[in-house]
């Protein structure tokens, strides 16, 4: 067999190498670019090369015991070994490979931690630099930021299958459909005329504002199809992600086809709505309380405190939220600020929002400066107008009804809960 390779190889003036040539049985298997193969009960299995796997391991391993810069610098360069090693060997079976190094990031952190501060107690290093998110897993993270913090590789979207090249196209005749294979390329690559559109929407779905993650299915379409197809007319999504102003039949007609479900745009419709406006309809139902005694009470203080986040923590438990992991309980605005951003359910101020979603304010002090933090937190009750209509405990130690300018400087960001 190696005989017919070298004739095979030589003809075309090439050589195999005696050193890495060898003949294996698929069912022993073997290593090729960074993946082991092997045949079991009929099936090709492709996972992640133990010598592979040891690589990285060591190479995060030196990455975090002789980092000596900022740890936002730290987390920037682990989280860039982790999502290029991820996007090479999530076409395999790599979710074991995936846990062990997501263990050993951890691990080493720990250890890099304790070694940076000796003399703290072990339990504070552990609240100052990690937080435990909604799947109970722990983060690590700035102390002053959870938004900035480590990714795991276990939350990596694995891919099933490739996109099969069609054998019986022609370049020379069948132009459009290689031009569509380039143009997909391109899109999942952020390359090309796409790279604009990425930098402009700063990496995040147009539609719901989500980070779109080098892992997950992205697709770059036209706004609005009755104008000329100009670069700045194109926006990037999140695969599965929809427009305003779609009808239920429209809306269910791509939900469909892009999940594979058959779901019903009557049965969809009612659930969306009660969705939507459950939180609203409790917070309605509290207004004109002065005080908000049931809502601080509730969270466990003992005496009056400034409970505006009280108050959208008890509405939001009223609904189920919290124990769904929808909407955190939270007392202090920045804590929900910071939870909906490492989630990425952020919004920024500018933008026009949905009935339920968690308005936060950022007032100027006495010379009109603004500090870039929460001090008060809301409802949004609806929009209309060009006004964004709240529900909002502790305004003027009440639960009152208010309304602002689509935009205001005061609208620090909107927190989107995830329904569904």
């Amino acid at each position: 067999m190696i005989g017919i390779v070298r004739v095979f190889l030589a003809e075309r003036g090439l050589q195999a190498s005696e050193e890495k040539t060898r003949i294996v049985s698929v069912a022993q298997g073997f290593d090729f670019i960074s993946r082991h193969y092997v045949k079991e009960n009929g099936w090709i299995h492709v996972t992640p090369s133990r010598a592979a796997v040891e690589r990285i391991k060591a190479s995060l391993k030196e990455l975090i015991f002789t980092h000596k810069r900022s740890q936002k610098t730290l987390i920037d360069s682990i989280n860039r070994k982790l999502s290029g090693w991820a996007s090479y060997h999530r076409y395999s079976d790599a979710q074991a490979a995936f846990q062990e190094i997501d263990k050993l990031v951890e691990d080493c952190l720990w250890k890099a931690m304790l070694a940076r501060h000796p003399k703290m107690n072990p339990p504070k290093i552990r609240s100052k630099y990690w937080y435990t998110d909604s799947k109970e897993k722990s983060v690590y993270s700035l102390p002053k930021n959870r938004s900035v913090c480590v990714r795991r590789l276990s939350d990596t979207l694995l891919i099933a299958s490739y996109e099969k090249v069609l054998l019986n196209k022609n370049p020379y005749i069948d132009a459009e459909y290689f031009q569509c294979r380039q143009e997909r390329k391109a899109i999942v690559g952020v390359t090309g005329r796409y790279l604009d559109i990425w930098k402009r929407q700063q990496g995040r779905c147009y539609y719901c504002g989500r980070p779109i993650l080098p892992d997950q299915a992205r697709d770059v379409v036209q706004l609005a199809m009755d104008k000329p197809a100009k670069e700045s007319g194109f926006v990037a999504k999140l695969a599965g992600c929809f427009a305003d102003g779609q009808t239920d039949e429209q809306l269910i007609a791509e939900v469909n086809a892009v999940f594979g479900t058959d779901l019903d745009p009557e049965d969809f419709s009612a659930i969306m709505n009660y969705a939507n406006h459950q939180l609203v309809e409790v917070a309605k139902a509290q207004l004109g309380n002065v005080g908000g005694e049931p809502y601080w009470s509730w969270y466990g203080f003992q005496g009056r405190v400034e409970w505006c986040a009280c108050f959208v923590s008890w509405c939001a438990n009223e609904c189920g939220y919290i124990d769904k992991g929808i909407i955190p309980k939270f007392a202090g605005c920045n804590t929900g600020v910071a939870w909906f951003k490492n989630k990425g359910q952020w919004l920024d101020g500018s933008t026009t929002p949905d009935s339920g979603y968690i308005i936060f304010f950022d007032w100027p002090d006495e010379n009109g400066v603004q500090d870039g933090s929460s001090d008060h937190v809301g409802i949004v009750e609806k929009v209309e107008d060009g006004r964004v209509y709240t529900i909002e405990g502790n305004s003027g130690d009440a639960c009152e009804r208010n309304s602002y300018p689509i935009g205001n400087y005061q609208i620090l960001g909107y927190g989107t809960p995830n329904l569904f």
